[in-house]
């Protein structure tokens, strides 16, 4: 029965530091700024980013507007904006690879520069943690409770012989 205790311990200071995790990590802002050069007229470019669920707010710089569409890791469509320049905010829901297509309409060739921020709790950190540290708790109040019942069940049987020992 030791085992099981040391194995619910366990499990729950995983849950533990998942949690930690993810807020730590949750109290960070992370950016990076790609740089597109030269995309020519009526024409486009697709980068792909990895990321984890959490908001992400995309800043564009371009001389004119452009087309964006920002896809998760499945293909659903996040965000799909014609002529955009400026900020826009999304949230993404799968931890992946996100593609952000960038389609240029003008008649001469543009550069555009895209600034990633990504902020806020990984849900999927948090998820995991919550599920981790219940299945730890469960294991180990089980564990006690069972051993509880199974001494008052000894004592109880006890008490029995012993009274009908004395009859």
């Amino acid at each position: 029965m030791k085992k099981l205790t040391r194995l619910g311990t366990i499990i729950l200071l995983l849950g533990v530091s998942f949690a930690t995790l993810a807020i730590v990590r949750g109290g960070n802002t992370y950016s990076r700024i790609e740089f597109f050069p030269n995309i020519c007229p009526n024409m486009g470019c697709t980068p792909e980013f990895f990321a984890f669920p959490r908001d992400l707010k995309l800043n564009i710089e371009a001389p004119v507007g452009v087309n964006i569409k920002l896809s998760d890791p499945s293909g659903e469509v996040l965000l799909d904006v014609k002529n955009a320049t400026g900020s826009y905010t999304t949230h993404l829901s799968k931890r992946g690879t996100h593609t952000l297509t960038i389609f240029n309409p003008s008649n001469s060739s543009i550069s555009v520069q895209v600034n990633y921020t990504f902020h806020n709790l990984e849900e999927d950190l948090i998820q995991t943690s919550t599920i981790l540290i219940i299945s730890g708790a469960i294991i180990i109040i089980t564990k006690h409770s069972y051993f509880k019942i199974k001494q008052k069940s000894h004592n109880h049987t006890q008490l029995s012989e012993n009274a009908h020992l004395q009859k």
